[in-house]
């Protein structure tokens, strides 16, 4: 029996071209040819949900003793239509989730910058207080001296 990553792969694979008995057995070497009859070929013994795949021609014969060749292609049964339906939108969430997270990881790190800025135009304002002070007194300094001076 397949396990559900391994369909999920056999899915994906023939959904993105590579449909071929030796194109998916290259990319998945693991999997055996009553593996592939299994998810592919209208046998009684498999559960209709197993079935993933269609092989594209009827082969003769018993279908128990099918020997797969390299030119054989597959497209996905009703069943892998669902599956994809679902890898797809599952593959979307994941993807919007990663972009809020990037998102959210920028937003974070202009937070941070601004908050650097912001402490230092506050310490500008402290020392321009303190500049203006000084400049205050000594115009009242001045004013006082100039006065004086008049007397």
């Amino acid at each position: 029996m397949l396990v559900q990553r391994t369909l999920e792969e056999l899915v994906l694979l023939v959904h993105n071209g590579r449909n071929t008995y030796k194109e998916i057995k290259k990319a998945l070497p693991e999997l055996t040819d009553d593996d592939l009859r299994i998810a592919s070929l209208p046998m009684r013994i498999v559960k209709l949900s197993d079935r993933v795949l269609c092989l594209d021609h009827h082969p003769p014969g018993d279908l128990y003793y099918y020997r797969f060749v390299d030119e054989d292609k597959f497209s996905l049964s009703t069943y892998g239509e669902d599956l994809l339906h679902t890898l797809l939108k599952f593959q979307r969430q994941e993807k919007l989730a990663a972009d809020a997270l990037r998102e959210a990881i920028e937003a974070r790190r202009i937070a941070e910058e601004s908050l650097i800025v912001e402490k230092a135009a506050l310490a500008e304002t402290h020392s321009s207080k303190c500049y203006a002070m000084i400049a205050a007194i000594a115009a009242v300094v001045s004013v006082l001296i100039a006065l004086y001076q008049l007397r």
